[in-house]
């Protein structure tokens, strides 16, 4: 018998002391903005699910959720002319383009409710149209800031977002302005 055999018998027989499980530290699972991201992937990225994806795109945008912009922005994105969308545009990095999503959650939640009168505060008005079975329009209304922030760079025209059904959900993909 060797040597080594000899260590490792004596190892084995000593090891009951070694093979008592350590207690697991009482842990809470830490919910992650990953853990939205899956659910959204399971329950909102139906391509007859655009306008609950949405939703949530909208209001992750609105309070600083720019991992999930990036996430469901094109690769690149297609900024144009909204009179002219077919004509001249520029193509943005995702990367460049995250913070440049101009529709807040409170403008989508009260421009798909019924309007909210007396308020003295101004929504963004937010239609959809569907475009094709994997494609939609997202108008908005311009004169506001944007991302929730109060008078940040205003918008002064209307615009359009066109989102788009690939692989595994909705991608943002072009910009018109």
């Amino acid at each position: 018998m060797s040597l080594f055999t000899a260590v490792a018998m004596s190892v084995a027989a000593a090891s009951p002391l070694a093979a008592e499980p350590t207690p697991a530290a009482a842990t809470e699972a830490e919910f992650t903005p990953l853990d939205e991201i899956e659910r959204v992937r399971q329950e909102g990225c139906g391509i007859d699910q655009f306008e609950d994806f949405l939703g949530w795109y909208v209001s992750s945008t609105t309070s600083g959720g720019w991992l999930e912009q990036v996430i469901w922005t094109n690769y690149m994105v297609k900024v144009g002319k909204l009179a002219d969308p077919e004509g001249a545009a520029n193509w943005v990095d995702r990367q460049d383009y995250v913070g440049q999503f101009r529709i807040t959650s409170a403008d989508y939640r009260f421009s798909r409710e019924k309007a909210v009168t007396g308020t003295g505060i101004d929504f963004r008005r937010v239609t959809l149209k569907r475009l094709g079975e994997k494609q939609y329009r997202v108008d908005w209304h311009g004169g506001l800031g944007f991302a929730g922030v109060d008078r940040a760079d205003q918008d002064k025209q209307d615009g359009a977002y066109i989102f788009e059904f690939k692989k595994d959900c909705w991608y943002l993909t072009e910009d018109l302005r």
